[in-house]
């Protein structure tokens, strides 16, 4: 029968007395530390020791589990404490192993219980007479033994559990470790347990990482993979494509790379990190980071769920430069549950490795650490390798996880190839020039109807199976229909420059044509504006977007009316940017009645096509498509084909129709997923480009035919003026539809920048993806749906490319050169004549030297002119930015501007230099009479305003008043 034998004093403590019994046989021993001693030895059944080894090997599972626990910061159990004793002899006993030793650290498991215990109270709280005894107390931690198990001190207990590390010294001990060596005494008569396996990896991390870098991993690298691979899965789902094990692999290799890399990169830095407060330093750091990429991830996310598209450096620069007209569009159309998520994820990595981590983690440093050279090194390898290009996947900002395509996109965004640049004619002072009269009359009104994210197919015109657009295919039969009609770039702004001026817009995504004086053409508003006729835009739209006042003011218009200043009660909600746009019909009529003895020209701009797609119900649903978004778009477009049958209706009640021009266009189109693509802004699909464009004259009824070649908007400027009996004396790059050649190239480009443009010849369509993915290539009189690309059966494709590279290259070069046009004048050396002569200095920056206003009073609904004349006086820093606060009568005008159009910012400024700044103040309709301040000075985001000081009024918040003028209406 096994014999345990239980080592022990005079006193046996009364839980090893009780497992022993009385049978206990006193025996001569010596202890670990070579010390005399007396045992006793009992027997033992074998049942009792199958229990024994049996409930140390389940409670082996729940120590494992307590010191994983334990290393990521959650509170271990307090140590139990041994009673007091004076002997220096072991005591073996029936599962639990006690060395009693004066001053020694003990190790005590207590049979029968999965708890600590304590078998003393803290000194301060006993009586006097009490305490002497327990200055001696030895404290223990519970530790498990298995078959074949030697005593356990720091140097046998690796052998008997390779995966149980040694608890450490508490701080608040008194007494010194135990010995460095000791003598293994045998506990159980039992056989030897096999050697120890390899230990896991979850025992590596456990022996030699930091009780930091586990947290890092647990609550930082982890649930960033995790997400990663989540919002992943769920975009992959989305589109619906994957192509087996290896496809699956190609399309998450970046994500599983980046995250390996990021817990490397962590573990790395943590482990370099000598002292705690470094260490604490810099696990906040990597969770401020772990925090950028969530909410990038995030965002990148939505926006593709949205629009199809990934996102990328220059859309992201675009939006934060636009924050306010971002957030406008962001707080309406995103999700609630896409902003909770995104506040959720930056709150739990900046905030939840401190708040999980409570107290401190008592252990040291482990003896041999993790190699962090060789795991930084590491990192760096796997995030390069996260940025390679896909094996299979020809999408491959799709393929690359959102924050690496971010990195990726931003390196690219100047990487023009070098190409010829094609010289473009100057169009600034162009004009029109009377022809001879026709046989027939001429129209003398023009109706321009843009129809808002209208796609040709959409529309009973070109698609007779769809019901949508009854009354435009009625009109169509009397019409010039342009059967091919593509936008040239498919965002409102840039189309209505390419519409309404007959050029290409500037290739990028600043809404740069807002910008005072900056298109390079003159528009058909003021071309027809010096033949006499009354211009009006009307826009069912906010003007807070994209500077569209400021747009409509450059193209040449008298008068512009948004949502803005229309009675919106009665109308429905078009969508987030605006109302329905029978809203307009009102207005336009009173601007109609006004202007009847004039030729007018007249543009609406609709909205109620546009995404998120209410449909309004004053024309009723109706059930076009199963699929609901779609549907709901078709019905928009039912919508607005009502309301260009009012706009015809009203003319004809003002007595206006027979001598009026109606074009109707659309300024992009939309796609739904048919390419992948959602949307327009990335849509260079027929989906995206191809748009409804005709025109309409009761008094050309010879006018009605097909323009079977492709053309452009940019057609629409000189066929309007031929139309009207004009010729123009300049070289716009458009041709009359009706003389349309057959062979020329119709370019088209992305409003986002470097990411895919087109060009159309016939019916041969390519498409550049500036290396995003392949290049494609359509015959779009076999395939008008563009399913299968012909690319590889041409030879001509270099060629192809290069043209496009030409056309971009030229149009932003042709813009460039009309920008620096506009620093003529503006950049002088000396001071030069102004009409009022101030002297107010701005801190130690600049001096304002002079002013001019256009008018001595301001009208509520005109415009004035506003010069200044600055002059450098030290270099200024970046950052620094000119304010300018109209304070009219009961409300303020934020009239804050880069100065000289916007072309010459505060830190580019030089001493000595004379910076004449002109401004066109629209003035409010609503404004009453009274007084107008114009009030200015320089201001930094954090440093605040500077010091003002002159010879004008001077307010206690640092603003000069530069000039008062009354208001009257």
């Amino acid at each position: 029968m096994p014999v345990v034998r239980c080592a022990r004093r005079a006193t046996v403590p009364r839980d090893c007395r009780d497992s022993c019994g009385p049978n206990a046989v006193e025996q001569k021993g010596h202890s670990a530390l070579g010390a005399s001693r007396s045992t006793r030895t009992c027997d033992m059944h074998e049942g009792q020791v199958a229990r024994i080894v049996g409930f140390s090997l389940m409670v082996a599972l729940l120590q494992k589990i307590s010191v994983t626990i334990k290393g990521t910061g959650i509170r271990s159990p307090r140590p139990t404490r041994c009673a007091p004793t004076r002997s220096e002899s072991p005591v073996r006993c029936d599962g639990r192993t006690l060395e009693r030793g004066r001053g020694q650290k003990q190790m005590l498991f207590m049979r029968g219980s999965l708890r600590w215990r304590s078998r003393l109270q803290r000194r301060e709280s006993m009586p006097a007479s009490r305490q002497r005894s327990t200055r001696r107390t030895n404290f223990c931690w519970s530790f498990l033994l298995t078959p074949g198990s030697i005593w356990l001190t720091p140097q046998t207990l690796p052998a008997a559990m390779a995966s149980v590390p040694v608890p450490t010294t508490p701080p608040h001990w008194k007494y010194p470790p135990l010995p460095t060596t000791s003598s293994p005494v045998t506990m159980l008569s039992l056989p030897p347990s096999p050697s120890p396996a390899t230990p896991s990896m979850l025992d590596l991390l456990n022996h030699r990482t930091l009780a930091a870098q586990r947290r890092f991993l647990l609550l930082n690298a982890l649930p960033i993979l995790l997400l990663l691979l989540g919002l992943k899965s769920a975009r992959v789902f989305k589109r619906a494509q994957l192509e087996g094990v290896l496809g699956a692999l190609d399309l998450f290799k970046s994500e599983l790379l980046f995250g390996l890399g990021f817990a490397l990169i962590g573990v790395a830095l943590l482990g370099l990190a000598r002292s705690p407060r470094i260490r604490t330093i810099s696990h906040f750091a990597l969770g401020v980071v772990a925090a950028l990429v969530a909410a990038v991830e995030i965002v990148a996310h939505h926006f593709y769920m949205s629009t199809g598209s990934t996102l990328d450096a220059s859309l992201l620069m675009f939006s934060l430069n636009n924050f306010d007209e971002t957030w406008n569009v962001v707080s309406s159309e995103v999700p609630v549950w896409t902003l909770g998520g995104l506040i959720v994820a930056v709150i739990f990595f900046l905030l939840g490795p401190a708040l999980l981590s409570r107290g401190k983690v008592l252990e040291p440093a482990p003896e041999e650490r993790l190699p962090s050279g060789a795991m930084l090194a590491g990192s760096v390898c796997l995030i390069a390798l996260a940025c390679t290009p896909p094996l299979a996947e020809p999408y491959a900002p799709f393929a690359r996880t959102s924050v690496v395509n971010l990195g990726m996109s931003a390196l690219d965004l100047n990487a023009d190839d070098d190409v010829v640049v094609e010289a473009r004619p100057d169009l600034s002072k162009a004009s029109l020039v009377q022809s001879p009269p026709p046989e027939t009359g001429r129209p003398k009104h023009v109706a321009l109807i843009v129809l808002e994210s209208t796609r040709a197919r959409s529309t009973s015109v070109y698609n007779p199976e769809l019901a949508t657009t009854p009354f435009l295919a009625e009109l169509a039969e009397k019409s010039l229909v342009a059967e091919r009609a593509h936008a040239v770039v498919p965002h409102t702004s840039k189309a209505l420059v390419a519409t309404l001026c007959g050029i290409e817009p500037r290739l990028n995504m600043p809404i740069t044509e807002s910008y005072p004086g900056a298109l390079p053409a003159r528009c058909l508003a003021a071309l027809l504006g010096e033949q006499g006729y009354a211009t009006g835009f009307f826009q069912s739209a906010t003007e807070h977007f994209e500077g569209r006042r400021q747009l409509i003011d450059n193209m040449g218009y008298d008068y512009f009316l948004p949502v803005n200043e229309m009675e919106t009660r009665g109308f429905e909600k078009a969508n987030y940017f605006g109302y329905e746009d029978d809203i307009m019909l009102k207005p336009s009529r009173a601007w109609l009645s006004e202007q009847k003895h004039r030729p007018t020209f007249l543009t609406y701009l609709t909205l109620t096509p546009h995404h998120d797609y209410l449909a309004p119900e004053r024309y009723g649903h109706h059930d076009f498509e199963p699929d609901e978004e779609l549907n709901d778009y078709h019905n928009t477009i039912r919508y607005v084909d009502h309301f260009v049958a009012n706009v015809m209706a009203q003319y004809k009640e003002l007595g206006l129709y027979d001598d009026t021009l109606f074009v109707i266009v659309g300024d992009h189109g939309e796609g739904f997923g048919e390419h992948g693509r959602r949307q327009h802004d990335n849509v260079i699909y027929e989906e995206g480009l191809h748009i409804p464009m005709m025109l309409y004259s009761p008094a050309l009824p010879e006018l009605a035919g097909r323009v079977q070649p492709p053309v452009s908007q940019v057609d629409l400027l000189p066929t309007i003026a031929s139309l009207l009996g004009f010729d123009l004396d300049a070289d716009y790059p458009g041709f009359d539809l009706r003389e349309a050649p057959v062979e020329r190239s119709i370019f088209s480009h992305c409003w986002y920048e470097r990411r895919c443009m087109a060009s159309i010849r016939g019916d041969d369509k390519y498409i550049h993806h500036f290396g995003a993915q392949p290049d494609e290539r359509f015959d779009l009189g076999r395939d008008p749906l563009e399913a299968t690309s012909v690319l590889t059966r041409h030879d001509d494709n270099a060629a192809r490319e290069r043209e496009l590279h030409t056309w971009r290259a030229s149009v932003n070069a042709w813009h460039e050169r009309h920008s620096l046009q506009l620093l003529d004048g503006k950049i002088l050396d000396a001071m030069p004549p102004v009409e009022h002569e101030v002297n107010v200095t701005l801190g130690e920056f600049a001096r304002i030297r002079g002013y001019a206003l256009s008018t001595d009073a301001l009208r509520p609904g005109r415009k004035a002119t506003i010069t200044y004349v600055f002059e450098a006086l030290k270099p200024i820093p970046e950052g620094w930015l000119l304010f300018v606060h109209g304070n009219g009568p009961h409300k303020t005008k934020n009239l804050d501007h880069v100065p000289v159009n916007g072309l010459y910012p505060l830190h580019r400024w030089k001493p000595g230099q004379f910076i004449v700044d002109e401004q066109i103040f629209h003035v409010p309709r609503d404004w009453r009479d009274g007084e107008f301040n114009l009030r200015l000075g320089i201001y930094h985001p954090e440093e605040g305003r500077v010091d003002v000081s002159g010879d004008v009024p001077i307010t206690d918040d640092k603003r000069a008043t530069l000039f008062t003028v009354p208001v009257r209406r």
